[in-house]
């Protein structure tokens, strides 16, 4: 996805991580002028950072760890079955940097979108199953990782998910 970075902030208990801050989906005419406001942890900071001329526009590969997931056959079933905020809905594709707010973890987001692509795969080094979900969700794709346990049935593109997850970014051409 498309992201405008503002800065990156060093981890003072891991100094190699930290956060990247800026805005998802900027627009042509500016870094900070985007879908929303957002801070998505970058494993790899200390590395990027010093090469990063911030701000800047880069584009990111963002994975989300589902901590809450549910996903729907369709928008009807969406409609219906999502979890509401109040007395409102969420949209189809919409996500809330839960993260950003103060008291809240950071790199972590209340998100909702379409699923592009699925798949269930086995790590051989851990012994452990998992969901790949590529979702659409507003301001970009990202790669979806959820534990078999999370996910009652069998997600299917074109579906629709809801989820809380922790955010991790890769930066492209670093």
């Amino acid at each position: 996805m498309r992201f405008g970075a503002e800065r990156v902030e060093l981890d003072e208990q891991t100094p190699l991580e930290g956060l990247l801050h800026g805005w998802a989906d900027p627009s042509m005419r500016a870094w900070d002028d985007g879908a929303y406001p957002i801070e998505i942890a970058l494993p790899d900071a200390a590395a990027v950072g010093d090469r990063l001329d911030v701000p800047c526009i880069v584009e990111i590969q963002v994975s989300a760890i589902a901590e809450r997931i549910a996903w729907f056959r369709d928008h009807d079933h969406f409609a219906q079955e999502s979890e509401r905020l109040g007395d409102h809905g969420m949209a189809p594709q919409s996500l809330i940097p839960v993260g950003s707010f103060a008291g809240q973890r950071p790199s972590t987001a209340f998100f909702c979108g379409e699923i592009i692509r699925v798949g269930y795969k086995v790590n051989p080094d851990a012994g452990a199953d998992y969901w790949h979900l590529v979702v659409r969700t507003l301001g970009g794709e990202f790669d979806v990782v959820a534990a078999p346990d999370q996910i009652e049935g069998h997600p299917v593109a074109g579906g629709l998910v809801q989820m809380d997850a922790w955010l991790s970014a890769r930066i492209y051409g670093l």
